[in-house]
């Protein structure tokens, strides 16, 4: 666990700034590049809630595990937007992914505090760690795990090299409609 919150710290952390930096270069529009950029501050809380996820399913606790990023921080945004666009109307997409990093970072505390409370105790004082061996076995499921992100995605990142913001939105809300 410690190990792999290295990982997050050494690669997430940077990839986030750097998505941040990038955006705010490349992008005419300053209300998307803020809106990436606050996005991206969501990047290391989702996998440091999903290292302890991992964690608790380990540990046979399967529904727990999951519930921090696929239950509980769905369901915090929600009842946030709900709010947000009642008394904010004009609120744009930064605030909604504030409120996705928000909700990010109450599901790492959440899946923190019920993993340190079942981890095994005595701790080992001595961690017998093959760093090397568990990134070449990550690497492969990292770019799996990565390209199943991308890929429900790519008609939405496209369309945006062509079309105005709005229109893919609409197309955004025309296709997860579909979807369901």
């Amino acid at each position: 666990i410690a190990w792999a919150e290295r990982v997050v710290l050494t690669l997430a952390i940077p990839l986030s700034a750097l998505l941040s930096i990038g955006a705010w270069l490349i992008l005419d529009s300053r209300t998307v590049a803020i809106a990436i950029a606050v996005g991206a501050i969501s990047i290391p809380l989702v996998a440091f809630a999903k290292i302890r996820g991992a964690a608790l399913q380990g540990l046979h606790f399967i529904v727990l595990g999951q519930s921090p990023i696929n239950l509980l921080r769905p369901l915090l945004l929600a009842l946030m937007l709900a709010p947000l666009f009642q008394f904010m109307p004009d609120a744009d997409a930064s605030a909604a992914m504030a409120l996705n990093a928000v909700t990010a970072a109450v599901a790492a505390a959440v899946a923190y505090m019920w993993l340190r409370r079942r981890l095994p105790r005595p701790r080992p004082t001595a961690l017998d760690q093959d760093k090397k061996g568990w990134l070449r076995s990550a690497l492969p499921m990292a770019t799996t795990a990565g390209m199943r992100v991308v890929q429900p995605q790519i008609g939405v990142l496209l369309l945006g090299l062509m079309a105005s913001s709005h229109e893919v939105g609409i197309f955004r809300v025309a296709f997860s409609t579909a979807v369901m």
